[in-house]
């Protein structure tokens, strides 16, 4: 998330300069000055009160801690408002981005993400920067959520917020295009389908298509591939104008200092720069020391790899805890990587959507070295597979030749997959004697 840019109102917008709420921003601004400059006295003097003195300060300190959580709860206060600023500065820059035979690259964008009815919230205990949520089974909002939820750094910063937007929005568009995004364990929607009994006849069965574990991690690691490559294409745009977007991303899994490199390899195109790019990302080292060098060999496709996994145990634990279930687990195609590479700008994969060497993701240490997990994904993967009855993985049909011995389109499960969820799947009945 990168630009900054106040949405005050004008004297061409509005001549009511006594307005207010124009009033009580000058009170807040003054408020917020006189509760600095007492900060930095509070500091000042702390540094010059004598080693060992003997006077009592906890009611000094008392009164600071006071004071601090009133701070922070203004804080809280004001946080939407400062995150809606510092967004509608961000989309502003993000308007006028433009690149080499793509004059209206950032009006694209804006065009693609109006169109995908996103809804926005911010959560000030988020960890991370930014979240997007696609399918929620949460009790309260089931189905297709379609959220991007800021945290209180990314609202703070512009410069944050500028790729925090990007990627998660990026992200969302990655969903729409692909439809074996929508074949989430996450997403409880059901469909009905045919299934021959064996003995000449059919009956009507209610199943889930999920993407199978192995070919799950393959998506995820490319969708942040393709994410991670466009943030820092277009925040390498951005520092044309603005410098300090070069640091804004400085240690994210792509930064754009990396993708200027890749672009001067790539002899200045921006195309084939995105394409030396992305399998990068998953080259990143995830943990660096305070001097910001790398260390061990957790890469950030392990990372990714880990969490992809422990979120998928997790959804199919949440689905069989409600109720019946009807997997069916399914691979995914080339076409799958392709369409979600094409989401927005350049493709990141190529220009082939049949390359089976689109297929292949970072294969995860057999060791765990984030110590956040008990075990090495390829363990993890191995018993997940075990646990989910699935024993030969080239046995199973891809999405699209599911989908198509059903009567079923691609279209068909995205127009299904983005309603809120029908009842739970229910298990097949046995077959006749």
């Amino acid at each position: 998330m990168d630009p900054k840019q106040a949405f005050q109102k004008t004297a061409a917008a509005n001549d009511n300069d006594g307005a207010p709420g124009d009033r009580e921003d000058d009170e807040l601004r003054k408020a917020a000055a006189e509760l600095r400059r007492a900060a930095e006295k509070f500091a000042a003097l702390s540094a010059a009160r004598p080693a060992g003195s003997a006077t009592d300060i906890s009611g000094i300190m008392n009164d600071l801690s006071a004071g601090l959580d009133a701070a922070g709860r203004a804080e809280q206060t004001l946080l939407p408002d400062q995150m809606e600023h510092n967004l509608r500065v961000v989309r502003g820059w993000i308007a006028n981005l433009s690149d080499t035979g793509m004059p209206t690259l950032g009006r694209d964008f804006e065009t693609l993400y109006a169109g995908a009815g996103f809804r926005i919230g911010i959560d000030p205990e988020l960890q991370c920067t930014a979240s997007y949520t696609s399918f929620s089974l949460k009790a309260s909002n089931p189905g297709f959520s379609n959220k991007i939820t800021f945290g209180k750094y990314a609202a703070q910063n512009p410069f944050k917020l500028f790729n925090a937007h990007l990627h998660e929005s990026i992200h969302g568009l990655q969903k729409r295009a692909c439809p074996a995004l929508q074949a989430s364990p996450f997403n409880a929607e059901n469909f009905t389908i045919n299934v021959d009994d064996g003995y000449g006849g059919a009956y009507s069965e209610d199943v889930s298509i999920v993407i199978c574990p192995e070919d799950w991690l393959i998506l995820q690691e490319k969708c942040e591939q393709d994410a991670y490559a466009k943030q820092a294409w277009l925040n390498s745009l951005l520092a044309q104008t603005h410098p300090d977007a070069l640091d804004a991303g400085a240690k994210d899994a792509l930064s754009a200092r990396t993708f200027l490199d890749c672009r001067a390899r790539a002899g200045g195109d921006p195309v084939q720069a995105l394409r030396l790019a992305a399998p990068l990302a998953s080259q990143t080292k995830f943990y660096v020391d305070a001097q910001g060098n790398p260390t061990g060999k957790y890469t950030f496709a392990n990372n990714w790899q880990d969490i992809a996994l422990r979120d998928y145990a997790t959804a199919i634990d949440i689905r069989r805890e409600r109720g019946p279930t009807n997997f069916v687990f399914v691979r995914i195609s080339p076409e799958d990587v392709h369409a979600l590479g094409g989401a927005f700008g350049p493709n990141s994969f190529g220009d082939n959507p049949s390359d089976p060497a689109m297929l292949t993701r970072t294969r995860s240490q057999t060791t765990a070295y984030n110590k956040s997990f008990p075990e090495g994904a390829a363990a993890r993967l191995t018993r997940l597979n075990e646990d989910l009855g699935i024993h030969n993985y080239a046995a199973l049909p891809t999405l699209r030749d599911y989908l198509a011995s059903h009567g079923l389109t691609l279209t068909d499960f995205t127009a299904r997959s983005t309603r809120t969820p029908s009842s739970p799947a229910q298990p097949r009945p046995p077959a006749p004697l």
